[in-house]
């Protein structure tokens, strides 16, 4: 679709590139972004081997032991804070694997 712009990077490498704060994030990052997809709203996918390895916790719900990296809420706030600031759209890579 029109601004997509697919990332190579894993989910453990979000806050290297954009940021540990929502409050401060890199501006050079969200420059990059920009620059790459002007006149356009963003659209962002996030994939790699650690969205299969990477869960966010459930409440009543154990963590996997194939659970490699947790998704934070500190995580989120940094992901849900970037969107914002570009207008953009977040599409994450979801693998779906439970076992009773």
């Amino acid at each position: 679709p029109d601004g997509f712009l697919g990332l190579s990077f894993e989910l453990t490498a979000l806050e290297t590139y954009a940021g540990k704060n929502p409050a401060a994030l890199n501006p050079v990052f969200l420059q990059l972004v920009r620059n790459l997809t002007p006149g356009q709203r963003p659209v962002l996918r996030i994939a790699g081997d650690s969205t299969d390895w990477s869960w966010y916790p459930v409440p009543g719900m154990k963590r996997p032991p194939w659970v490699r990296y947790t998704l934070t809420p500190a995580w989120l706030s940094v992901a849900r804070r970037r969107m914002s600031v570009l207008g953009a759209r977040l599409s994450l890579k979801a693998v779906g694997c439970f076992r009773r």
